[in-house]
């Protein structure tokens, strides 16, 4: 199973052969899209971490990308409000993915809710293209998969706790 840094080191790739590809079309009529990403934001583990989500969504507003992404690693699941209320200042349509850490201290389906995401996983169009967001949080044992849920992964790879 691939790494959270090789998923999104691999995503990354793939994202950037996607925007090439887009900006390449010579269709008279054709759009690019234009979107803003940010990861890892670390909401209650970095001081800085409002300011820096600001500063992401400040710079947005002023671009006018067609829609933002976070990739996860938002907050660590406490005092959730404080960073929500800087994300939900873009205008624009916003999308999330879970990161592990959200789920640090707080259950999957309350960050769902709290993001207003769809669901663990969803898909949408823009455009002519179609994105896919997954739910990559899900660990292993004895051959059945379990959420990511308060930070039990801490307690099943070291025996502690978040």
């Amino acid at each position: 199973m691939a790494t959270r840094r090789e998923f999104i080191t691999k995503m990354s790739a793939g994202l950037c052969c996607l925007a090439l590809n887009i900006s390449c079309k010579k269709e008279p009529d054709s759009h690019k899209v234009r979107f803003g990403v940010i990861s890892d934001v670390h909401q209650d583990l970095q001081s800085d971490a409002p300011r820096r989500l600001q500063a992401f969504i400040d710079a947005s507003k002023d671009w006018n990308p067609d829609f933002i992404i976070q990739l996860g690693d938002l907050s660590h699941g406490e005092d959730f409000d404080t960073i929500r209320e800087v994300w939900e200042q873009f205008p624009g349509e916003r999308y999330s993915v879970l990161g592990n850490h959200d789920m640090d201290h707080t259950p999957k389906d309350a960050i769902v809710k709290a993001l207003g995401m769809p669901g663990k996983y969803y898909s949408y169009d823009f455009g002519e293209i179609h994105f896919v967001v997954l739910d990559l949080n899900y660990m292993r044992e004895d051959g059945q998969f379990f959420d990511f849920d308060r930070g039990n992964y801490f307690r099943a790879k070291w025996g502690g706790g978040p």
